[in-house]
């Protein structure tokens, strides 16, 4: 890692989602995924920084911390509260409805549902997939990777919805890894 040159080397740094650079923080210590090593590596390369997010704070104070420090490690600092009025000097917020005296750019949200009518081989697809998701979870009721396996059936009925050829790749690489579980002893 080389160090930053002065004065600095680009102009501006966008990063658009932000929130996925944020480090996952499920604890006192957030945890600093790939994504985040990377914009720390480069943001001090940058003059300034841009960060686009809709969703800032997911609820953890030390993931928000760790991002607005990746923002401007001069005002904010991990695991510190920042003080209110720094942060107003660097966070922009607007809503849907603040927007609404400009022209329409957002239409009414109008919900309606919307009847689907299944084949016969999909309603057996979706009842084999929950009879297979309630064996799953019946076996996994006492082990601790209970949270894993309801995950990984929730991403095969979401795929299994989305596209059939996703939901065969997803199945695939899920049996494939229940036959690398096995052959290691792993009861999940």
């Amino acid at each position: 890692e080389r160090e930053p040159a002065f004065p600095r080397r680009f102009d501006l740094l966008i990063v658009d989602e932000a929130h996925n650079v944020a480090p996952s923080g499920r604890g006192a210590y957030a945890v600093d995924s790939q994504r985040t090593q990377a914009v720390r590596a480069l943001a001090p390369h940058f003059e300034h920084k841009l960060f686009l997010t809709a969703t800032p704070h997911n609820g953890y104070s030390e993931s928000f911390t760790s991002l607005l420090e990746l923002l401007d490690d001069q005002r904010f600092h991990r695991g510190l509260e920042p003080d209110p009025k720094q942060l107003g000097a660097v966070m922009v917020r607007r809503l849907k409805w603040e927007l609404r005296d400009e022209p329409r750019r957002f239409p009414e949200r109008k919900l309606e549902a919307l009847e689907v009518a299944y084949s016969e081989g999909e309603r057996r697809a979706h009842q084999a997939l929950r009879d297979y998701s309630e064996q799953r979870l019946k076996a996994a009721a006492a082990v601790e990777g209970r949270v894993a396996v309801e995950f990984v059936l929730k991403m095969l009925k979401k795929r299994l919805f989305s596209s059939p050829a996703a939901f065969q790749t997803t199945l695939d690489k899920h049996l494939a890894s229940l036959g690398d579980a096995e052959r290691r002893g792993d009861q999940r």
